[in-house]
């Protein structure tokens, strides 16, 4: 193992209390590492996919905006809530936003 390398915690985070409670977890896990660390909050936005055919794209487009535009007043939601752990851990917020299921996206 390389010691010069930090212990990397990744958290798939949403705007649930489940999401929230994992990253508080996290946070109170790093707190206890006498290791260097790397902390990362995960925000996945899974979004339609499009096809080949225009009417079906209109109404994806359409399904798409709306998930786009609660997405993005989840991840300030998110960042609200993480904003009480700044002082005390580092931390990266990576969100992906990518077209399938969140799993694969992740």
């Amino acid at each position: 193992m390389d010691v010069s390398r930090p212990y990397t915690v990744v958290v798939y985070i949403d705007n649930t209390s489940e999401g929230n409670a994992a990253a508080e977890y996290a946070c109170a896990l790093c707190l206890k590492f006498k290791v260097k660390y790397r902390l990362i909050f995960l925000y996945v936005v899974a979004l339609y996919r499009r096809t080949g055919l225009s009417l079906i794209n209109r109404q994806t487009d359409q399904m798409n905006a709306d998930i786009r535009e609660d997405a993005d007043n989840a991840m300030i939601r998110c960042k609200q809530f993480l904003s009480r752990f700044e002082s005390l851990v580092t931390y990266e917020w990576i969100s992906v936003k990518d077209e399938g299921s969140a799993g694969p996206i992740m």
